[in-house]
């Protein structure tokens, strides 16, 4: 017997948030300096492996709103733990 997709979906859904809490807690465990939120963590990953991603495309990727995002730069900014530049090629 299959289950069905509206079930496998919210399984899939539970378990997601299940692995969510964990990494928080091994990452809040592992911290020594400053503790970093999970949007912070996903937004520095998402710098690292796209350096020079605008503010915009990364509310996109990580499905934020841009004011969002846009704080969480201000704070990382703020913290030491992301530096901003200017786009040459966009001079906002």
């Amino acid at each position: 017997m299959e289950a069905k997709p509206e079930i496998q979906a919210e399984e899939l859904a539970d378990a997601l948030v299940g692995v969510q809490r964990l990494v928080r807690r091994r990452l809040r465990a592992g911290a020594t300096v400053s503790r970093l939120r999970g949007a912070e963590v996903e937004l520095l990953r998402l710098v690292e492996i796209r350096p020079g991603i605008g503010v915009s495309e990364a509310a996109k990727e990580l499905h934020l709103a841009g004011n969002s995002v846009s704080t969480l730069v201000n704070r990382l900014v703020r913290d030491g733990q992301l530096v901003r530049e200017t786009d040459p090629a966009d001079r906002r």
